[in-house]
């Protein structure tokens, strides 16, 4: 579905989901015009790589085993017993090695070399990203599909790297492969798993920039279960999106779906799962809160004929279900977001 959406309002929403996009570097990313999903993210890829090579790559200690003539390091008497044994006149050495070969750097080189054979990038960001990969030839290649995308963590001398790991990720588990002629091409597009993830990231990050006065947070929620009730074995309720409105609590529940509805006998209505799930965290949420709470299910506009757009009254408490139109002027995007909440 994500093809459908304009280049530039994926640009805007990663924007949001990713606040580093608003630094001045990224700020004039907002005036170019982008043939394909590639081209933008390889625009991202080349001005936070740009930036990061001024500051330096990331060097890290790793311990490297060499063969000498003389004692550098630590002695590995394992390996220098071998060479006695062989009546070599070697010493086997264990040394820490000042090194940019770090797995966010083979990330990085690896991804934009990925761009370069297999990407629909433009001729004036390939040149940029074969000019960047001049700066990693001390760095390795790592298979990005072993990649411990939700293990990476990032400290104080590596945070510069999350927007940029993140962007990488995007390119190389959101866009499916497909065949094409003469080799495999990146699709064009971002799949729906990776738009549902950008989607509530999106909506949240616009409430927090937006609309801080409403505490825009994402909690979990806890189960309403008579004292002493065993909770262990119960699933997690994990909200996307709560805003604490003077009337109400909001609760917002965003779906990113190709079929945003469910046809049944000639007749569209709402995932019966999404309106279970929004009535049970409504339900439990209510039985703690002071303000009366209201449950959005927010869906990303499709271009079936049906879209969600659902008012009712549930045992005392409103649920809502509506559609964010991604396909029209980001002006309209936020028009509809800031009336959600007005």
């Amino acid at each position: 579905m994500s093809n459908n959406i304009p280049i530039k309002n994926i640009y805007y929403m990663l924007s949001y989901a990713f606040g580093a996009l608003r630094h001045d570097q990224y700020a004039l990313l907002a005036a170019e015009e982008f043939a394909h999903i590639h081209d933008l993210l390889a625009a991202i890829l080349v001005r936070g790589t740009t930036q990061l090579l001024k500051q330096g790559l990331h060097h890290t200690y790793e311990a490297q085993q060499d063969d000498l003539a003389t004692i550098r390091g630590k002695i590995d008497m394992t390996g220098t017993i071998r060479h006695r044994v062989q009546q070599r006149q070697l010493v086997s050495c264990i040394s820490d090695e000042f090194t940019a070969d770090t797995l966010f750097n083979r990330i990085l080189k690896s991804t934009i070399t990925l761009l370069l054979r297999h990407g629909d990038v433009q001729t004036r960001q390939k040149v940029a990203l074969k000019q960047l990969v001049l700066h990693f030839q001390t760095v390795g290649t790592v298979d990005l599909r072993s990649v411990p995308w939700q293990t990476l963590r990032f400290h104080q001398h590596t945070q510069r790297y999350a927007l940029l790991l993140r962007i990488c990720q995007y390119i190389t588990q959101g866009m499916v492969m497909r065949n094409a002629e003469g080799g495999t091409r990146l699709a064009t597009f971002l799949d729906d798993q990776k738009m549902s993830q950008l989607f509530e990231r999106f909506v949240l990050a616009y409430y927090r920039h937006h609309h801080p006065a409403l505490d825009p947070r994402a909690p979990h929620i806890e189960w309403a279960v008579d004292p002493g009730s065993d909770t262990s074995q119960l699933p997690r309720m994990k909200t996307d999106v709560v805003l604490c409105l003077p009337s109400h609590t909001l609760i917002i529940d965003t779906k990113y779906y190709s079929n945003s509805m469910q046809q049944q006998y000639n007749r569209a209505s709402l995932h019966s799962h999404n309106l279970y799930q929004m009535y049970s965290y409504v339900k439990n949420y209510a039985a703690s809160s002071k303000l009366p709470v209201t449950g959005l299910i927010l869906y990303a506009k499709t271009d079936t004929v049906h879209s969600p757009a659902t008012d009712v009254v549930m045992a005392g408490n409103r649920i809502m279900a509506h559609t964010l139109d991604l396909d029209q002027e980001f002006a309209g995007i936020r028009q509809q977001l800031d009336a959600l909440v007005g």
